[in-house]
């Protein structure tokens, strides 16, 4: 069976972007709202920050990588035989290592927000004042 290049091609051209993309909705709110509580508060500002961070993530590891790390990281102090199987798996360790460094890279590109403006919350425009200029 031989398969066309007007499908080869395309799978094989995926661009990054679509490559960081293929994290789940649901594991990329898991980060942002533990994000958001290690940083202290649910606030918008903590918002716009995790959900930046999870991003630069995201362009540097693929999802199953980045789910191979994490499951790493909440297993590897596990008691016991079956947390040996953890504690003794290089290749998991390995990207434990790319995931900190991912993480360490996005903390950098992705500081905490300190206050982020509510376009809402803005003075309101004096209509008069507009009016006389036009």
């Amino acid at each position: 069976m031989r398969l066309s290049t007007a499908f080869i091609i395309p799978l094989i051209s995926l661009s990054a972007s679509a490559l960081a993309n293929d994290y789940p909705t649901d594991a990329r709110a898991f980060y942002v709202v533990h994000c958001m509580h290690d940083l202290g508060e649910q606030n918008l500002e903590h918002l716009y920050t995790c959900s930046c961070r999870i991003d630069s993530i995201a362009k540097q590891l693929v999802y199953v990588d980045y789910e191979f790390a994490t499951t790493y990281e909440r297993n590897k102090t596990a008691y016991g035989e079956n947390g040996g199987v953890f504690r003794d798996n290089i290749p998991a360790k390995e990207m434990f290592s790319k995931l900190t460094e991912a993480r360490k890279t996005a903390e950098q590109e992705c500081p905490v927000v300190k206050k982020v403006i509510n376009p809402r919350e803005e003075e309101p425009v004096d209509e008069e004042k507009y009016r006389e200029e036009e």
